[in-house]
């Protein structure tokens, strides 16, 4: 049904088949030889058992249980939950519910658990997710200058609104950036954090991602009570800011940044991972581009303010990114960008 190359010379299949994973690895070694290194047998609708056959493989099976639990859209992070696991040599997928993933998905996550990611790797996928940011910010803020120049808004009560924000752009940048989770995501949404939050620890990072928004770390446009009245205030720095960014940064800049590489769960040890790295640097970026680009305009720009502003949006984009990891979700970060939003304020 699926075969992938590893890293370590080695193959994994996925099969399916009327015998036993264990009455399977004689007639598969007859066909594949000493190659053959895992074997994933579907035994049912959405149930799989996996075997790693080779014991002098590098890693074991306990790196495959957690990218897929990783992927699986049923697997939820609770103590005694069902999810993928096992043994080192030999496991299978949840016994409360059947999987979601194809099984060319299974294969791929062996393939990812036992390979090494080079640095060019790394920095493909980089360069892949920068591109595809400042593909939508661009495509935003045309789109933002075609809207506020339309003769069709001169009488209409929505030029006031967005002659005073950028309220434009941040729908914009909703817009493209779901556009680019559907076609990017290949409509697997719940690989970019689209889907239900899972574990409770991530909670503990909330005074980490307020205090770095009080050092500027969030985008907070001026106008938004001096010009705004509250409803307009609340709708478009509480939801449709946090929104745009999280989804860009959080969900699809994220996504393509883990894939292939090493994440971790709700379960798995804190450290930061390196798609949560990258995509704070991207997020740093755009909010230092936010809030000083004006400024340059203006002529009031202040050098010295920089390395402060892109400091502080670090830290949230950090914070938030691993937010985001361990709750496999992006609603919780988006939620918490409003309420740094709020700290911030008030």
């Amino acid at each position: 049904m699926a075969r992938v190359e590893l890293a370590c010379n080695r193959i994994a299949i996925v099969i399916e088949a009327d015998l036993g994973i264990y009455e399977l690895e004689s007639p598969l070694q007859r066909v594949y030889g000493e190659r053959l290194g895992l074997v994933i047998l579907k035994k049912g609708e959405g149930l799989y058992t996996l075997r790693r056959l080779d014991p002098f493989m590098p890693g074991d099976l306990s790196d495959v249980y957690r990218i897929l639990n990783y992927m699986d859209p049923g697997v939820r992070c609770r103590k005694n939950s069902n999810q993928w696991g096992g043994a080192g040599d030999i496991g299978g997928s949840p016994r409360g519910f059947s999987t979601k993933l194809t099984p060319v998905e299974i294969a791929q996550a062996c393939r990812d658990a036992f390979q090494n990611p080079s640095a060019a790797v790394y920095t493909f996928h980089f360069f892949y997710a920068m591109a595809v940011v400042c593909a939508i910010t661009g495509a935003a803020f045309i789109s933002n200058l075609f809207v506020s120049s339309s003769p069709w808004l001169s009488d209409t009560a929505a030029i006031g609104l967005l002659s005073k924000t950028y309220i434009s752009f941040f729908v914009a940048l909703i817009f493209f950036t779901a556009v680019g989770l559907v076609l990017i995501s290949r409509v697997r949404l719940w690989q970019f954090g689209v889907r239900v939050p899972t574990g409770k620890d991530w909670w503990i990072l909330l005074p980490v991602i307020a205090l770095s928004a009080m050092g500027n770390g969030v985008y907070f446009p001026d106008s938004a009570f001096h010009l705004l009245n509250f409803k307009e205030t609340i709708g478009y720095v509480f939801i449709i800011i946090p929104m745009a960014s999280e989804l860009l940064f959080r969900g699809l800049a994220y996504g393509i940044l883990a894939e292939g590489t090493p994440t971790k769960g709700c379960n798995s040890r804190w450290f930061f991972s390196y798609p949560a790295v990258a995509s704070a640097i991207l997020y740093a970026s755009f909010i230092t581009c936010l809030v000083f680009l004006p400024e340059i305009f203006k002529g009031a720009f202040q050098v010295e303010s920089i390395p402060e502003t892109a400091f502080a949006a670090f830290a949230f984009g950090l914070a938030n990114g691993v937010v985001r990891e361990r709750s496999h979700s992006i609603f919780p970060a988006i939620v918490f960008h409003a309420i740094a939003v709020a700290v911030f304020v008030f």
